[in-house]
């Protein structure tokens, strides 16, 4: 793997790598929606992790084997290369239209998930209650699907125009810190990436730790869900997510700013909003 910030080794290609099974935790989201979540979730969560565990490998020594390692290394396109060097051109071009069918579900699936938290921060948290009203006819939380899209423009635009990248930085003149090496992580895509990791890290450290803290503070509470290998395991996940979050620093550097300026934002709108709605 190629890193554009000059910080290569282990811990930046498992960042790299664990995106591939990004989103493994957001079928939970919706467990409220399904008939049987006790059953349903569990089954969800390790059939689509051993699937997509089985998918990225093969496919990854499919490309190991298609371009070599230099070639793989080196390559923007591995999966259209592989393709165009056995079928040609029009191989090329038939596995970036499943590549991109492939993100378009994936978007899919996270803009579903995603507005469920923003639906039920909506019925916690009274500034935030347009997010959590419901549409009966289309049964989907409409307001937050509509507050989902707009923060997603707005992103773009700020991260992957020059127009957006140009007034970040005049932003960051401002209050007296460098321009973002857009150029550097490939560009508005990657640099938010990378400013973001961090963020991403933290909060998966977090659910860990809360597991712990929960099941001492809440000790008589009956379980809907059992955690196999209850304390090991999640100590992994919690010494795994240290480490991750580690190598995400190193690797963001300066941009670490970027995910801390966004998390400090969301600070006063919680306590603005932390009067629960009346149910």
């Amino acid at each position: 793997v190629n890193n554009p910030a000059g910080q290569a080794g282990f811990g930046f290609a498992m960042i790299m790598v664990l995106y591939a099974f990004g989103g493994w935790s957001e079928s939970a989201f919706i467990a409220a929606e399904m008939r049987d979540p006790k059953r349903s979730i569990p089954k969800a969560l390790i059939a689509s992790l051993g699937i997509i565990t089985l998918v990225y490998l093969v496919t990854n020594l499919a490309y190991l084997f298609g371009l070599g390692f230099e070639e793989l290394r080196t390559s923007s396109a591995p999966a259209a290369a592989v393709m165009g060097t056995v079928l040609g051109n029009w191989g090329a071009t038939f596995i970036s239209l499943i590549v991109i069918i492939s993100v378009l579900g994936s978007i899919n699936g996270t803009i579903l998930t995603g507005s469920r938290v923003y639906a039920a921060m909506g019925k916690d948290h009274r500034i935030f209650s347009a997010m959590g009203r419901w549409s009966e006819k289309l049964a989907t939380p409409v307001w937050a699907f509509f507050f989902q899209g707009c923060i997603t423009i707005i992103m773009i635009f700020a991260v992957g125009t020059e127009t957006g990248q140009n007034g970040l930085d005049r932003l960051l003149g401002v209050i007296g810190f460098e321009s973002l090496p857009w150029s550097s992580y490939g560009g508005g895509g990657g640099t938010l990436v990378a400013g973001t990791a961090p963020v991403f890290w933290s909060f998966m450290l977090l659910t860990g730790i809360s597991l712990f803290s929960l099941r001492w503070r809440d000790r008589n509470i009956k379980r809907v869900f059992s955690v196999p290998l209850y304390p090991v395991l999640p100590l992994i996940f919690c010494v795994t997510s240290v480490y991750m979050l580690y190598c995400s620093i190193t690797y963001a550097k300066g941009l670490i700013l970027f995910g801390v300026i966004l998390m400090t934002l969301g600070v006063p709108f919680y306590w603005l909003g932390c009067t629960p709605q009346k149910r």
